[in-house]
């Protein structure tokens, strides 16, 4: 059951990837998906190698310990959306 969560949150956050990149401007969601992708590794990496955390069944990665689809995709997919939400527009 756990694999069918995660296949079903993967091809979720990959669609909202897709159509939350159309929307302007693109380099401002651009940087927040990466620099969040980046602090979520490199955090996630601690925490995993610390035993502070595990995850116990991973779809996509087989060797390493951290989950990558969580990290890399589902997180700033989320950051993201949160971003754009609540993005506000100076109008001169």
């Amino acid at each position: 059951m756990e694999k069918v969560i995660l296949w079903g949150v993967f091809i979720v956050a990959v669609a909202l990837l897709f159509f939350s990149f159309r929307k302007l401007p693109l380099k401002d969601w651009l940087i927040i998906f990466l620099f969040t992708s980046y602090i979520s590794v490199i955090a996630g990496t601690v925490v995993v190698e610390e035993k502070k955390l595990a995850y116990p069944v991973k779809i996509l990665e087989k060797h390493f310990e951290s989950s990558l689809q969580f990290e890399m995709l589902s997180l700033p997919v989320i950051c993201l959306y949160f971003y754009q939400t609540s993005y506000i527009q100076h109008i001169p």
